[in-house]
């Protein structure tokens, strides 16, 4: 039979172990980002929306260092994107505006049920594939989204599942209001896109670009 002062001490020790592994686990919580899943709760926000926006793009410099890059010689570039979610899929519609006046735009479209395997082995990603008349693009995208306010994406080459671009976009909140501020607070008002390009792995600089996108909820 355990006595009273054998009980109190088995007490206090699954007590501090209780608690040390609540501190570990806060820990453990805290070195890891938080991924979102199926709600795409995210898109969501700036979903049925026309983004339009400029391009800031900086290729690598092939004059300098291998590994840097040349602001100076960044040039702008037009374009705009916009993002529908329904039950069953999620749809993005982009074009861009060439300096040589032609426009190219590109409709993808990913179904939740077909990536219902994916998206457990992916943390919650889902894949859109070009369709219409971007249908044969070489190029394919996969998505997740990094709570609270962030969508992260690959584009990789269907051929060879090859990552040719990487990067992020960023949901900027109106976080005010006045006489020329009519959004509410809270509302999406603006996104931020980074990508970079990347190069072949045998090549001196694996990073080819980077685009950086200031799109405003118009």
């Amino acid at each position: 039979t355990i006595n009273r002062r054998t009980q109190k001490i088995m007490t206090q020790q699954s007590t501090q172990d209780d608690n040390h592994q609540t501190e570990e686990n806060r820990n453990r919580s805290n070195e890891h980002p938080v991924v979102s899943h199926s709600s795409f709760s995210i898109i969501r926000q700036i979903a049925g929306i026309n983004w339009k926006g400029q391009c800031r793009y900086v290729k690598n410099d092939a004059n300098s260092n291998k590994n840097s890059f040349s602001p100076n010689s960044a040039f702008i570039l037009n374009g705009g994107m916009r993002l529908d979610v329904n039950e069953t899929g999620i749809q993005i519609t982009s074009f861009i505006e060439f300096p040589n006046g032609k426009v190219r735009e590109v409709v993808m479209y990913g179904e939740k049920e077909k990536n219902a395997q994916q998206e457990q082995q992916h943390q919650g990603s889902i894949d859109l594939y070009p369709v219409g008349t971007s249908s044969n693009g070489p190029i394919y995208m996969r998505i997740t989204e990094l709570s609270p306010d962030t969508i992260l994406f690959h584009e990789l080459e269907r051929s060879t599942d090859k990552v040719v671009l990487t990067g992020s976009i960023s949901v900027a909140q109106a976080i005010g209001r006045g006489s020329d501020h009519d959004k509410e607070i809270g509302s999406p008002e603006e996104l931020v896109q980074v990508s970079h390009e990347l190069g072949d792995t045998n090549d001196d600089c694996v990073i080819k670009g980077h685009q950086v996108w200031r799109y405003k909820n118009i």
